[in-house]
């Protein structure tokens, strides 16, 4: 969404407010923006990882001869199990941002929000305005 504000700013936004289709052109490409960038960065920490673990697990290497590198192997271990569990094709983030129905609801919460928020943004400072908040009568221990 931020991105997406960052961009209609640039074209007057709050102060004139975009039609919904505007609105929508805009957060699809900064979508599609962000995907590719998402994805190229996934696929060389994926790239990265496969060298991690050929280097980690080539039987050859000398580590796998020294007792005292045990604690450090299975510390290594977890850590590519971390990362194959937060960025792998079966964690939650990657199904999320592979779901049709997950994206567009997404993408429609957005278009929403930037839409309605010079309303959102008037009432609070409606609200705001007409409260005193700097007295301690609204603080309660």
């Amino acid at each position: 969404m931020l991105f997406s504000v960052t961009a209609l700013t640039e074209q007057g936004y709050p102060q004139h407010l975009p039609n919904r289709e505007a609105i929508s052109t805009v957060v699809g490409q900064t979508e599609q923006s962000l995907r590719g960038k998402y994805r190229d960065k996934r696929n060389q920490l994926l790239t990265d990882l496969e060298r991690l673990k050929m280097i980690i697990h080539d039987p050859t290497a000398w580590w796998h001869s020294h007792p005292e590198t045990v604690t450090a192997r299975q510390q290594l271990q977890r850590f590519i199990d971390n990362i194959e569990y937060n960025f792998g094709e079966q964690s939650r983030g990657y199904q999320l941002l592979h779901s049709a129905h997950h994206r567009e609801a997404r993408l429609a919460a957005i278009i929403d929000n930037i839409r309605h928020y010079p309303a959102h943004r008037a009432a609070w400072s409606d609200v705001i305005g007409k409260s005193d908040l700097t007295t301690d009568e609204h603080f309660h221990s």
